[in-house]
């Protein structure tokens, strides 16, 4: 019978990388929540608002003031779309979209608006909306370029991928069922082809209107 290597070993590192990988899976499967979705977003609206007015640099604390105008923006977006729960205050609380119901239960729901289906979409119009203001900043007449939705389109699924929300299975569109809604062995499987470093990227407060422009390749026009 084989006995265990002296730590250093190579099975002792291979237990370590595939706890660290594991542990980094588990983190990007609970960026699917309620609670970490809400304050991503206000964390990128933050962003985009101060980086356009030209206010604030990175790293730089707004008022309290300005702080809670950007989190009811995020708020009065949620409700205005559906997803915001009566029992919630400040921000979202425990896991399950609906109060009172399992995942299960409302991932059967076609007119549940807090599916990912819904939700991208949804920001999709939110960037779309960003990027006729950035062009009529920059002197566009009427704020529209032909690749407008692509590129809102684009962002939107850029930040999904590198804070972990997008599940691979995924075609062009997002599915209805969150990662935090499966069991972590499942999303692991899901996973299997990122690499240590791939998982690793995209901390959860990234903005979703990045520098970045480009289209990616292999899109189809999101319209």
């Amino acid at each position: 019978m084989a006995q265990p290597g002296p730590p250093g070993s190579i099975d002792t590192l291979h237990d370590l990388l595939v706890m660290q990988r594991l542990l980094l899976v588990k983190k990007r499967q609970s960026n699917s929540r309620p609670h970490e979705q809400f304050e991503m977003q206000v964390q990128d609206e933050f962003r985009w608002r101060f980086n356009r007015q030209g206010a604030l640099g990175e790293g730089l604390v707004a008022s309290s003031e300005e702080g809670r105008a950007v989190r009811q923006t995020v708020k009065n977006r949620w409700m205005q779309w559906g997803i915001w729960e009566r029992n919630w205050t400040d921000g979202p609380i425990g896991w399950s979209w609906r109060a009172g119901g399992s995942s299960e239960q409302w991932v059967a729901s076609e007119e549940n608006y807090s599916r990912p289906y819904y939700m991208f979409h949804n920001l999709v119009f939110v960037e779309r909306k960003r990027i006729q203001a950035e062009l009529r900043q920059a002197g566009s007449v009427d704020g529209e370029l032909p690749d407008t939705n692509t590129r809102a389109y684009d962002r939107v699924r850029r930040f999904w991928l590198t804070s972990g929300i997008w599940r691979m299975p995924w075609g062009v569109i997002p599915g209805m069922s969150w990662k935090h809604e499966h069991a972590l062995g499942v999303i692991d499987k899901e996973e299997m082809e990122n690499t240590l470093e791939n998982l690793k990227i995209g901390p959860s407060g990234r903005a979703l209107s990045g520098s970045e422009d480009a289209e990616e390749e292999g899109m189809t026009n999101f319209q």
